[in-house]
This record gives structure tokens, C-alpha cells and sequence, in this order.
């Protein structure tokens, strides 16, 4: 399952906002599905939100989203790939 959560302001860490969302799908589901961690990535641009969405609608079955393949045009300066 993927999922974006947008944050506009925030009190709570994000580990906490995935343990609640986890924990209310979990008490509307009657077979354990979750995987017991998570992979965390912070979309830093509009032109990598567009490709990840992308990558979710087009992919369901993919195990692992290459984040770096997001931000290749060099055009988001505050890509965290490039060294």
C-alpha cells in the first residue's frame, strides 16, 4: 500500500501519524495486512509529487519506488540525490 499524507502543519512526527492511520484501517479490517515497518520519503517538488502519483497508479505491485529516478531532470534544487 502506498500513500501520500499532506501536512500542512503538524504537531504530531510522522511516525506517530502512521501508527494512528495504521492502527484505525487495522480495527476496520478483520486480516492483518501491514508490514511490521515503513518507507519514508519526503516529496520535494510538485514535478515529483505529479511521477510518484503516477508511479502508485500505474505500479500497484512494485515492491520498491526508486526515489532518485524523481528528481533525474536536476530541475528541484533541493534534491537530496545529488551530491
Amino acid at each position: 500500500m502506498h500513500v501520500i499524507f499532506v501536512f500542512r502543519a503538524m504537531e504530531a512526527g510522522l511516525g506517530e501519524v502512521v501508527r494512528s492511520f495504521k492502527a484505525l484501517v487495522a480495527k476496520s479490517t478483520e486480516h492483518p495486512f501491514w508490514q511490521r515497518n515503513y518507507y519514508e520519503h519526503v516529496i520535494r517538488s510538485d514535478d515529483a509529487l505529479l511521477k510518484i502519483r503516477t508511479y502508485i497508479h500505474n505500479n500497484p505491485t512494485v515492491e520498491r519506488i526508486k526515489f532518485e529516478e524523481f528528481y533525474k531532470s536536476g530541475s528541484d534544487k533541493s534534491n537530496p540525490y545529488i551530491k
